[in-house]
Parts: structure tokens; sequence; C-alpha cells
């Protein structure tokens, strides 16, 4: 046997090895792979178990939670309404208070306004009265003034009559 005879001997022997070992190693493997499934089907079903008890756990906490809230929104509206009605009645007392006031200033205002008018119209008459003593005073004083001139205007009348010429 030659070099060659002997290198293609030992490619052949490498060969069977190898296939030898690529065949166990594929055995291998599919039981490998069936002990994977079966270990991931475990491993589902027991998640699967745990995931639908979680489930169940977080559906009742939220169930727990959604009435918990319903019932705090309650209250909070009811305060809320309870509030809003003290403010609405606080605010009607306090208009009331302000409308009250204002009546009463303006009621004030009011009489102070009548007192004024009082006094304007005893004023104006005062004022109608002293003016017409004073127009009366002038009348009078006019009336004798007038009443001079003519008798001192009466001599004169003569006078003038004896000065003008006769008509025909």
């Amino acid at each position: 046997m030659g070099f060659m005879d002997t290198v293609k001997g030992w490619f052949s022997k490498a060969k069977g090895t190898a296939e030898d070992v690529a065949g166990k190693a594929g055995d291998k493997a599919d039981v490998a792979w069936d002990k994977t499934k079966d270990v991931a089907g475990d491993v589902a079903e027991k998640t699967g178990d745990v995931a639908e008890k979680a489930w169940d756990k977080t559906k009742d906490v939220a169930g727990d939670v959604a009435e918990k809230t319903g019932d705090v929104a309650e209250k909070a509206w009811d305060k809320t309404k309870d509030v809003a009605g003290d403010v609405a009645e606080k605010t009607g007392d306090v208009a009331e208070k302000a409308w009250d006031k204002t009546k009463d200033v303006a009621g004030k205002a009011g009489d102070k306004a009548d007192d004024a008018w009082d006094k304007t119209k005893d004023v104006a008459g005062d004022v109608a009265e002293k003016t017409g003593d004073v127009a009366e005073k002038a009348w009078d004083k006019t009336k004798d003034f007038a009443g001079d001139v003519k008798e001192s205007l009466d001599g004169y009348d003569d006078d003038l009559a004896a000065d003008r010429p006769e008509s025909d």
C-alpha cells in the first residue's frame, strides 16, 4: 500500500466516524428536541396556570379598586354638592346683605335728596319773596318818580300851550 492509499484510508475512516458521530448526534438531537418540547409544554402549562391565576387576581383587584373608587367618587360628589350648596347659600346671604346695605344707603341718599329739595324750595321761596319785595319797592319808587316827573311837567303843559300858535 502506498502513501496515497493510506491517506485515502484515513479519510474514509474519518468520513465513517463523522457519519457515525453525525448519526448519533442526530439521534441525540431528536431526543433533546423531544425533551425540550416536553419541558416547554410543562413550562407553558405551569405558566398558563400561573398566568390564569394572576389574571383572576388582577380582575378581582380591579373590581375592588373600581368598587372603592366608585365609593370614593360618590363621597367626593356628595361633598362637592354640599360645598356647592354652602357656597350658593353664603353667596345668597352676602348678596342679600349687600342689597340691604344698598337700599339703606340709597334710602339715606333719598332722605338727603328730599332734605336738599326741601331746602331748595325754602331758599327759592325766600328768593321769590325777597325778589317780590324788591320788585314792589322798585315799582313804588318808579311810580313815585313817574308822579314827580308828571307833576313837574304839569306846569310846562300850560306854558307850552300858551306859546303854541292857534290852529284854525
